[in-house]
Formats: structure tokens, sequence, C-alpha cells
């Protein structure tokens, strides 16, 4: 009977799933209440009802034919048992409704310590435009000074850096390269872009880990470029799509945040407004793998986390992969996935629960439900 009864709830699960009534935490779930019900109604009700009053065929044993048993009797043994799967159908419902509920909370907290680490950079790199909105020039050695004090490895871990983008315009690259050399001999604007615009990193500290990125020209690339420019022209802080920083020698998945800066006592109300009165911005560059590591305690342990660019889950657009890619053949029995609108950029969160998770959250309580109910009806 267990085995006869694998094929309905395949197939039937499989069809919910495809027509997205049972989402995928539900599978397992589903198929187990399915089955499960299945193989009782044919080792338990099955007998029952060809031994009832009125059966079309008697049953026989060794040869000796089964009478029927009484309606009282047959009520008596149907009780108790509608009783038993009622206790252990709830039972499972309730369990697998509250380790949902566990895992729901401690992915909520895992998005707000992800939200709160952006927020909590984005302020830094404000300080950093009223570092400058403070001075009529800020030199190479008072940021580094500036970066000395925030002490990023402790207060901004994952964070590679914080820097300074001027908005450079064409008939003043030749002043630019000037000054930008005499306080950083070995300063070059790179890659060679023709035209504009010339969006160049000025500062960048620490600089020793983050030298290659010293005098790029983030207009070289696509979503660096986008980001600069969302930025500017919604006067609000933005996050690029993903990249791969140039001076992250592990070439894997990052983004950088960026802030921007205006001209003083000017208007702002317009795009074309802000577009004349940018300065640059002050930005961060990160390494995914290393800013949204160790959000919470229950990451790894508990749960994974996934983030993807833009509203699907395409491998192509994944930013971020917490733990171990999942080897296991079952797919995990708790997830949820949510698209958040982050820095004026849309991601995807997928989460998924570990089998460390699942096996601190299994109770025996609806097997033991089902046991003891089916040994007092056959005491009974």
């Amino acid at each position: 009977a267990p085995f006869s009864c694998i094929v309905a709830p395949s197939v039937g699960v499989t069809s919910l799933y495809v027509a997205g009534v049972v989402p995928p935490a539900g599978v397992a779930h589903n198929w187990l209440t399915w089955w499960s019900g299945d193989v009782l109604g044919i080792v338990i009700f099955l007998p029952i009802v060809l031994i009832a009053p009125g059966a079309k065929r008697q049953l026989s044993w060794r040869g000796t034919p089964l009478g029927a048993l009484p309606i009282a009797a047959i009520l008596t043994l149907l009780l108790p048992l509608g009783l038993t799967f009622y206790g252990w159908k709830a039972s499972n419902q309730f369990i697998y409704d509250r380790n949902s509920a566990i895992f729901a909370s401690m992915a909520i907290e895992n998005e707000q310590a992800l939200m709160h680490r952006l927020a909590s950079y984005d302020q830094a790199l404000l300080g950093g435009v009223g570092f400058f909105e403070g001075s009529n020039s800020v030199s190479a050695e008072e940021w580094r000074s500036y970066v000395d004090v925030l002490d990023l490895k402790r207060s901004m871990p994952g964070v590679n850096g914080i820097g300074y983008i001027e908005n450079v315009p064409a008939e003043k690259i030749s002043d630019f390269l000037l000054r930008a050399q005499m306080a950083q001999p070995q300063f070059t604007i790179h890659p060679d872009v023709p035209g504009e615009p010339r969006f160049i990193i000025t500062y960048i500290e620490p600089l020793a880990p983050n030298r290659p990125a010293l005098g790029l020209n983030i207009a070289f690339e696509s979503n660096r470029l986008e980001g600069a420019t969302l930025s500017r022209d919604t006067g609000k802080p933005a996050i690029t799509k993903r990249i791969v920083l140039v001076q992250d020698q592990t070439k894997s998945n990052g983004f950088i945040l960026l802030h921007p800066m205006y001209r003083k006592n000017v208007p702002l109300g317009s795009v074309d407004e802000r577009r004349a009165a940018l300065t640059g911005w002050i930005y961060a560059p990160f390494v995914a793998q290393k800013f949204m590591s160790g959000l919470t305690t229950s990451e790894d342990r508990s749960l994974t986390l996934q983030v993807y660019d833009g509203d699907g889950e395409n491998a192509d657009a994944l930013i971020y992969q917490s733990g171990e890619p999942n080897q296991s053949a079952s797919a995990p029995a708790f997830s949820i996935r949510k698209q958040v609108d982050v820095m004026q950029q849309r991601w995807t969160l997928s989460w998924h629960s570990t089998p460390a998770f699942e096996q601190s959250v299994a109770s025996r309580e609806p097997l033991l439900v089902l046991a003891s109910g089916i040994v007092f009806t056959a005491l009974f």
C-alpha cells in the first residue's frame, strides 16, 4: 500500500505546484499529507467498507467467509478513528504553521538587518557630504584623516572604503588632472572614455587596497553610469546594479552606493537644475559577499539568503548567496521570496530553511497522536 499510493500525491501535488496553487515551501508538506491519507484509507478504511453490511462481495479468510460487521460495531470503529485522523491532521497543520511563523520571523529580521546596514552606511556617506560642504576644498590628506576617524572595519563591516567622485567638465579636465597630481603624483584618469561625462574617482580611502579604483572614470561602464546619473537626477542616494569592482581581486559580485553633492545656494527643484549644480558624489564600494554576510545570527545556521538583481531569480542576476549551495535532493521545507526597493534599485530576496533548522523544529507530536488513536481504537 505505501508504494502504490505514491503516484496520486506525486501527480496531484506537482499539478498544483505548476498551477501556482501550492508554493515551493508547501510541496513536501502537501505531498506527505496526501500520501498518508491514501495509505490510511487503503490499510484501515477499505477493509471496514468491505465487511460492512450490504457489501456486494463477501470477504473470505482462508476459505472461510467473513460475516458482515454490525452497523454499531462499524460506528464504534469509525468514530475514534475519525477523531484520531482529525487530531493527526490538525496537529500536523498546527506544527507546520508554527514553524512557518518562526521561519518568517527570522526572514523578517534578516531583511531588516540588511536594510538597516544600508541605511546606516548611507548616513556615513551623508557625513562625508557634510565634510565637503563645510570646507572650501578638501585635500587628499584631509579626506584620509576623515576616513581614518570613521574606523571602517569596526563601524562599517563589509565596505571596501569611502571615496569622492568628482564631476569634471571637459573644459576643466587639464586643471583637474594637474590639481590631482600635485597631491597624488601617480594619479591618472582611466580608462580613456571619449566624450562626456567624466565622473572620476578623485579620493578613495583606505588607498592601498583600493588603488586600482583611483582615477577611474565610472562612466566607462553602463551600470556604474546608470547608478550615478540616477542619484544625480533624483537628488537621492542610489546603488548600482551588480558590478565587479576594479579593486576586487576575487572578481566577485559587488555594487557601489552613491550620495550626490551639489553646489551650495542654488536651486535644485528640477532635474535640469540638479544636473547643472552637481559637483560629485560621496560613494562606497562593496563586495556583496563581505557586505551581506552575517546579517543575523540565524543566517547560514537556520536559513540561507539569496539576493538577485531585479524581479526574478535568474542565476545571471545573483548578487549574493549565503552558505553553501543546497546539494540535497530534497527541496527546503520553508521558503520565502520578496521583492524590495533598495536605494532606487529592485532586489529579489529569497530565504530557504536549512536542514539544521528543519531538524530543530521537527516534532513527533502528530505521529504520537496517530499511534495513540489507532492503539486506543484497537483496544476499544
